[in-house]
């Protein structure tokens, strides 16, 4: 088993690699990194789900006991800058971007700083 995720990985790394190496520098915001599912439990009976597509949308659901919502959003990501912005739902505005394998940490930008730490389902 371990062998296959170092060969998956090995896969993606060299497909990565190759598919860069033939892009314009209009695709330098490439958001491969962060594409994926999401998640954070802020409390108990709270969880707020991200997903972030290759076509630079997404989407942001937040379940609670008094709410059930979700968003659609649209996103620019720079991972040369480690920078993000997200615009049209409750996570709208600029964020300094952490990322590992399996965590995501968004830092707000604006005066108050909140960061957000998802974990990658």
């Amino acid at each position: 088993m371990k062998n296959f995720f170092r060969f998956l990985l090995m896969s993606l790394f060299l497909a990565t690699s190759l598919s860069a190496a033939s892009c314009s520098d209009d695709d330098d915001d490439n958001a491969d990194s962060i594409i994926g599912t999401w998640f954070v439990i802020e409390e108990e009976d709270t969880s707020i789900t991200v997903q972030f597509n290759s076509n630079r949308t997404g989407s942001v659901a937040l379940k609670s006991e008094m709410a059930d919502m979700t968003e659609r959003f649209e996103y620019v990501y720079r991972p040369e800058e480690h920078y993000l912005v997200i615009t049209g739902s409750m996570l709208k505005g600029g964020y300094d971007v952490s990322l590992t394998k399996s965590k995501l940490i968004l830092t707000n930008r604006s005066v108050y700083g909140d960061d957000w730490e998802f974990t990658r389902r």
